[in-house]
């Protein structure tokens, strides 16, 4: 039996409506590209202010075997 621990960190930035055009290529890539990026989670959620991104990227992976084969 093998346990794998994935360690996340979590990122949180808030973008204004005004400038959202700067972060297109970025969030677009987060979206479609993934597989090439450490990003395992993300959302986009729009306040009337402001727009909110939330990204969980693996940091590392840990493996462990807990009967030392």
């Amino acid at each position: 039996m093998e346990l794998h621990i994935l360690e996340h960190s979590l990122k949180v930035a808030s973008i204004e409506k005004e400038g959202i055009q700067i972060c297109t290529h970025g969030l677009i890539k987060l979206a479609f590209v993934a597989s090439k990026t450490r990003c395992k989670f993300f959302s986009l959620t729009e306040t009337p202010e402001d727009y909110t991104i939330n990204i969980t990227l693996i940091v590392q992976k840990v493996h462990l075997n807990p009967f030392g084969l």
